[in-house]
């Protein structure tokens, strides 16, 4: 168990219903931004003690490596954000067994998942975190594009910011004013009226510990909601994508930007669990992909939108830009409940693959993992797929009279394997 120093961080106030300076951290969606408090009468000055923990942070050399299978989650450690391969204070959502923790980074507000901690130092102990999560009112009807959020961002990245912030159950809400004026979204997409069904609501798109069901996924536990499967990983087990999924589509179209600029630089120093920019080898185009294997110079990349893998070299690797590498990825994997325990042949994955590439599928989950199928209104015919084979129970030998010459070699009795 950690010591102390380790702690679990409560919130500065902020001032309510006036209007007051602040800087902008992350932004999660058009909804929800992360903001540092400026210079306020009687509040704390959260941008100066943002720049102060940061020059701590500096100096690597005093900071005490914690070990990853004492984490704690809820915590806060000190870890190193691959993007910009820099150290910051970090929250734990989740420690995973691959020796990795899910974080979001309390003096920003973005997440990553990281592979290097230390414990915090004293003197950064009792600095409270230097940006507040905040839902902007006057988005509600904005379409969450990446197309949106790139406008949103360059409109509040390059202003002077005020607030007047109320406070809800879920936390607090925001009045954004830009140069003086009040936020116009006029300029940003508005949601279809599908969307606006479909979607969740601004408040419950925070970032989650759960690594496959995102909250903004638009996935729910016990809702059927129509859904595509690029990918059948086994017999059991697919990839799926809701529809409709106007936001791969902006995201698709990204990157086919970014591959005409020629702008692209190769990763110099990927590491294993990292989110890259690769080509696929069948149609030569960009996707996002994590890296699950690295062995020297080659990599096994999965597809973080579509869920297939392809094995490619580390020259191969694009660096991803900060904006997309921030939006979750667009194919949860999930295990169909009826096909739990069916044989795990070519046979069966092809025929499931068959199946999937129908119009009309339907997914209600189970649980985050697990979950019901039904193809044009029908559930899944099992009776198709062939079962797994009960182990055989070899026959016990009859009892007879034996000689030198009928022992057998070890692991076999007159033919009868006993052992593999």
């Amino acid at each position: 168990m950690v010591e102390s120093k380790d702690a679990v961080y409560t919130e500065s106030p902020l001032p309510i219903g006036i209007k007051v300076p602040v800087l902008l951290g992350d932004l999660n969606s058009v909804h929800i931004i992360w903001i540092s408090l400026g210079e306020v009468e009687g509040f704390l000055d959260e941008e100066k003690n943002g720049a102060v923990v940061q020059a701590i942070l500096e100096d690597e050399s005093c900071l005490d490596a914690a070990n990853m299978g004492q984490l704690v989650p809820q915590q806060v450690y000190v870890a190193r954000f691959k993007v910009d391969n820099l150290l910051y204070r970090a929250r734990v959502l989740e420690v995973k067994s691959d020796g990795t923790a899910e974080v979001v980074f309390i003096d920003f507000g973005n997440t990553d998942v990281c592979s290097e901690f230390y414990h915090l130092r004293d003197e950064l102990s009792g600095i409270p975190p230097a940006v507040h999560r905040v839902q902007i009112i006057t988005n509600s009807g904005v379409e969450d594009s990446i197309d949106n959020r790139d406008k949103l961002r360059g409109i509040l990245d390059t202003a002077d910011l005020e607030v007047v912030l109320e406070k809800s159950e879920t936390g607090y809400l925001g009045r954004i004013f830009v140069n003086g004026s009040e936020l116009d979204t006029g300029d940003l997409t508005q949601a279809s009226d599908l969307q606006k069904e479909t979607c969740l609501r601004p408040d419950q798109m925070t970032p989650t510990a759960n690594n496959n069901l995102d909250n903004s996924s638009g996935f729910e536990v016990g809702v059927a909601v129509e859904v595509s499967v690029p990918h059948v990983e086994t017999a059991e087990e697919v990839m799926v994508q809701r529809l409709p999924n106007l936001g791969l589509d902006n995201l698709m179209c990204n990157l086919e930007a970014l591959n005409e600029t020629g702008t692209l630089k190769v990763e110099q120093c990927p590491k294993l669990n990292g989110v890259y920019i690769a080509r696929f080898s069948e149609d030569d185009g960009l996707y996002r992909g994590r890296v699950e294997e690295l062995n020297g110079d080659q990599v096994k990349i999965r597809f973080i939108d579509y869920g297939n893998t392809e094995n490619k070299t580390v020259g191969e690797l694009l660096e991803m830009p900060l904006d997309m590498a921030k939006v979750p990825p667009f194919a949860i994997r999930v295990r169909i409940r009826c096909l739990l325990g069916v044989e795990h042949s070519q046979g069966n994955m092809d025929l499931l693959d068959q199946m999937l590439m129908q119009d009309g599928i339907v997914l209600t989950l189970e649980s985050e993992s697990v979950g019901d199928f039904t193809i044009g209104g029908q559930p899944i015919d099992v009776s198709l797929f062939k079962k797994k084979a009960l182990p055989s129970i070899p026959a016990r030998p009859v009892a007879k009279e034996c000689s030198t010459k009928d022992i057998a070699e070890p692991g076999n009795v007159q033919g009868v394997q006993l052992w593999s």
